[in-house]
């Protein structure tokens, strides 16, 4: 059995649309979209990650690795 979890960050989604946030305000230059973490889920469930279990894969345009 393989268990791993997806670690999304700020998503745009209906809620989030009016949010100030703007894409610059991201490393990557654009928020996460719920395709990128529904992408993210897709692979894990895949043979190609067959061999991957107790991972995190952490979906977030990089916002962790920016200092708060």
């Amino acid at each position: 059995m393989r268990v791993n979890s997806v670690l999304p960050g700020p998503t745009r989604t209906g809620l989030t649309r009016k949010s100030v946030r703007q894409d610059c305000d991201f490393p990557l230059g654009c928020w996460v979209e719920a395709e990128d973490v529904a992408a993210a889920i897709c692979f894990l469930i895949s043979d190609d990650a067959a061999a991957i279990t107790g991972g995190e894969l952490v979906v977030d345009g990089g916002v962790s690795l920016v200092p708060r």
